[in-house]
């Protein structure tokens, strides 16, 4: 006879590869006449942005423009900024890219030297990688359920979420915001940070409708104070169609939005007072397409009347266990070499995490790197960084073997009282992310029945065995070249297992 073995596909979402690519630029600065003289130089930073990530062939490349920062202190002792933009391209070889894969690009500065070689004049040095990185959707081939009755297989049922692709839309956001007469004019701007917010998310139709907002956080230098700093934060709503092709079935998405490129300029109003902050965004959607699906794996598999190679292996497949998004707050000191008589501006620069998995619990440890700018004793700025310690706590949901998540951890608020050498450190952010398992055990990929090589018969209708209590049916029926229904039906059994020690009659096929 022909043996038909059923199969099954599921399809993963992967990350296939990443690629970095290296590039160092050493521009030259020279303040115009009408910034200050440098008299201490106190940070220096640089701002990669990504306007464009485009394919061609094999062939990716990534443009973008990055912000030079220069802060410093001015021979009057005031706080003065200096900025100047440079355009980046990085290209790359990507081999073996899938048709549907989406690449996407992100950039790190590396490294960043500055030093003052004259009053109006830094050398600056910079290393930038990009990062690109290639996501594809897998199918995994896995055995199902046998046709014919003599393949015995033990299943087990497991909730896993199939992937039905990746998609990303980049789109432009611009708007001027007008500060109102609370706010003083401004005089330069010192930083930008912008925070993304996913709403909601709604797909009809093979189209997916994304509501959420873009929220801009400018840190500013008094146009006629010294040394007075001040914020201005401004929300920018996001509405966008993305099409995501064929959408039958009950599928959700999962979108990560991401400001890629960040322009901020001033402009005077009619009264020619600095009240006017252009902003120009480029803003990029991934999108993540699954659904919850059950499906049934093989366990274990034999034949009663042939012979069988088989090949198991760890599955690919992920269980979905929790998703996490949620708003926290975390405080605490951090202290200065000297006394601080002002802080007069506080960011929250980068948070780095570790997450650890223990029982059913998780805890992601977090050190957030926090740039402040202060005045000593004598009321002279000066710029530090300090790190501030936390953890965030939740329940996986349940108990599971291996789990592991994807989070991102990112500010949304720092705030700073000083105490002489002390500051008192508050600091809103918001975690996000999604805890997985994958299926427990191994899984059935191939099966070959060797109909040349049948089972010898040994003749007994009914075989004893002495079983130990505990024992698994389905081990003694295997081993004995039988099923457990037959043992059950023989025996009078409804249990999986063994009960209790005694005789059993083993029933030949």
């Amino acid at each position: 006879m022909s043996f038909e073995i059923a199969k099954q596909e599921i399809r993963t979402g992967k990350k296939l590869y990443e690629i970095s690519d290296g590039q160092r630029i050493e521009p030259e600065i020279v303040l115009p006449d009408y910034c200050k003289e440098i008299k201490k130089l106190l940070k220096c930073t640089f701002v990669p942005g990504i306007h464009s990530v485009n394919r061609s062939g094999e062939r990716v490349t990534a443009k973008g423009t990055g912000v030079i920062r220069v802060l410093y202190l001015g021979e009057d002792d005031t706080v003065d900024v200096f900025d100047k933009s440079c355009d980046l391209a990085s290209s790359v070889q990507m081999k073996d890219m899938p048709e549907d894969a989406v690449i996407t690009a992100k950039q790190n500065v590396d490294f960043l030297n500055c030093r003052v070689t004259g009053q109006r004049k830094l050398s600056v040095s910079i290393g930038i990688s990009t990062v690109f990185t290639c996501l594809c959707t897998r199918c995994e081939e896995i055995i199902g359920k046998p046709v014919q009755s003599e393949l015995q297989t033990r299943h087990e049922k497991h909730l896993c979420e199939t992937f039905y692709g990746f998609c990303e839309k980049t789109f432009d956001m611009s708007e001027t915001v007008v500060l109102n007469s609370e706010h003083p004019s401004v005089g330069k701007i010192v930083s930008t940070d912008s925070f993304c917010k996913v709403e909601s998310c709604k797909i009809s139709s093979g189209k997916l409708l994304v509501k959420g907002e873009v929220i801009i956080d400018i840190h500013c230098l008094e146009e006629n104070g010294v040394n007075r700093f001040h914020r201005v934060s401004h929300s920018m709503p996001v509405s966008q169609i993305i099409d995501i092709g064929d959408s039958d079935g009950d599928r959700s998405a999962d979108v990560t939005l991401k400001v890629t490129q960040l322009m901020c300029s001033l402009k005077s109003d009619s009264s020619g007072k600095n009240r006017l902050v252009e902003l120009s965004l480029r803003v990029s959607a991934l999108v993540s397409l699954s659904a919850k699906k059950e499906i049934e794996t093989v366990a274990d598999c034999y034949c009663t009347g042939y012979e069988i190679e088989t090949e198991y292996a760890p599955s690919e497949q992920l269980c979905p266990v929790r998703v996490i998004d949620e708003s926290a707050h975390a405080s605490g000191v951090v202290e200065f070499s000297d006394k601080v008589r002002e802080i007069l501006s506080v960011r929250c620069l980068e948070i780095a995490k570790d997450v650890d998995f223990s029982d059913e619990k998780a805890e992601i440890s977090c050190s957030a790197t926090l740039g402040i700018v202060h005045t000593d004793e004598k009321g002279i700025p000066a710029y530090c960084e300090k790190n501030l310690g936390f953890s965030f706590d939740f329940s996986v949901g349940k108990k599971c073997a291996d789990p592991f998540g994807f989070f991102t951890v990112e500010p949304l608020s720092v705030e700073a009282s000083v105490s002489e050498d002390k500051a008192e450190i508050s600091l809103d952010y918001k975690v996000k992310g999604r805890v997985y398992c994958r299926i427990p055990g191994r899984i059935l990929k191939k099966l070959r029945v060797c109909e040349d090589k049948p089972l010898a018969d040994d003749g007994a209708a009914l075989t004893l065995y002495f079983a130990q209590k505990g024992e698994s049916l389905w081990e003694i029926a295997k081993s004995h070249n039988t099923t457990a229904e037959l043992i059950c039906s023989e025996n009078g059994l409804e249990n999986a297992s063994v009960t209790q020690e005694g005789m059993l009659l083993i029933p030949c096929v």
